[in-house]
């Protein structure tokens, strides 16, 4: 598939030029990096935020950046992917506080995509465990995978390099996590008891979190939900009310999680409080990513100014 059309589906799930700079047309702080390309995706690892760049024309790979505090701009991570010969990269947090990247490798105009775990001081990088996909995270040696085909959206556990296809996953309001047989199968008919999506691992190895709708259809109102990690037993309701989900992170305790979406009949970065079972809204507007501090303090958000993307760090 072509470089553009992945570009695309990747900003689709999410929604320029040069640390820190003059505030922004938004009152954050803009991230600062040389050359044209536009930023995706940050991630706020303990040394750091971590965001990809993409060449404005498509030409050529991606790059791996990371601004830290106190630095006047950011600076590049050489990532040392062998054999790929133009990427996507997509930093992660890794349960732990580790860097990851999905680095999807074009050959011939089809993507391959490696799940990468990354040196922060040398670049070098190794193979991890799990299905070759973008949407990808991982707790241990297991991976979940989130996987939407048409209507049907789920998750779904693999150990090693084999996908299960779990007969019984954790309920959430008594409804049975649809995840396992249609997406690891490939059958075209999903369960009608609702779609999960937005996984979201923590440091604490014994819960994953996620989103879940028990409604198919386009306005599907989703509900925040912690759930046993290995997707078995009852899932815990949260905060509901999410519509137009675009991104979910989390502090990595996961006491806060921000999650892009629309509440309330507002869009913007809405703060999601597990002790307080309760959501405020950080910033109306239309985002296309964003990316909670493992303090749980500020929020870097990608925006757009001038028709080009730029990611803006403020207080959350």
């Amino acid at each position: 598939m072509k470089r553009a059309i992945w570009m695309a589906v990747l900003l689709g799930l999410t929604l320029a030029g040069c640390g820190m700079s003059p505030k922004g047309d938004n009152d954050g702080d803009v991230v600062r990096f040389s050359g044209s390309g536009q930023p995706y995706w940050p991630v706020w690892l303990d040394d750091g935020l971590y965001f990809a760049v993409a060449p404005l024309h498509g030409d050529g790979p991606d790059e791996l950046w990371r601004w830290r505090d106190g630095r006047a701009a950011a600076e590049p991570v050489a990532v040392q992917a062998a054999d790929c010969r133009s990427a996507l990269l997509r930093p992660e947090r890794r349960p732990g506080g580790e860097l990851a990247v999905a680095a999807g490798c074009f050959e011939a105009d089809e993507l391959r995509v490696r799940l990468l775990a990354v040196d922060r001081v040398t670049g070098a990088t190794s193979a991890l465990v799990g299905p070759p996909g973008l949407d990808v995270v991982w707790s241990g040696q297991t991976a979940y995978e989130s996987v939407a085909t048409g209507p049907c959206a789920g998750v779904v556990r693999v150990v090693g390099e084999r996908v299960e296809a779990m007969e019984t996953g954790p309920s959430f309001d008594g409804r049975p996590w649809p995840s396992s047989r249609w997406s690891v199968q490939g059958t075209t008919a999903c369960p009608d008891t609702g779609r999960v999506r937005f996984p979201v691992t923590l440091d604490d190895p014994a819960q994953i979190a996620a989103l879940a709708t028990d409604d198919t259809g386009d306005a599907a109102e989703w509900t925040l939900y912690l759930a046993p990690a290995g997707l078995t037993g009852a899932a815990t309701a949260v905060v509901g009310g999410f519509s137009n989900v675009g991104r979910v992170s989390a502090t990595p305790d996961g006491s806060l999680f921000l999650i892009q979406a629309a509440h309330d009949d507002t869009e913007g970065l809405w703060m999601v409080d597990v002790a307080a079972r309760a959501a405020r809204l950080v910033r109306a507007g239309k985002f296309a990513g964003a990316g909670l501090s493992p303090d749980g303090r500020r929020v870097a958000a990608v925006d757009y100014h001038n028709g080009l993307r730029r990611i803006t760090v403020f207080p959350a």
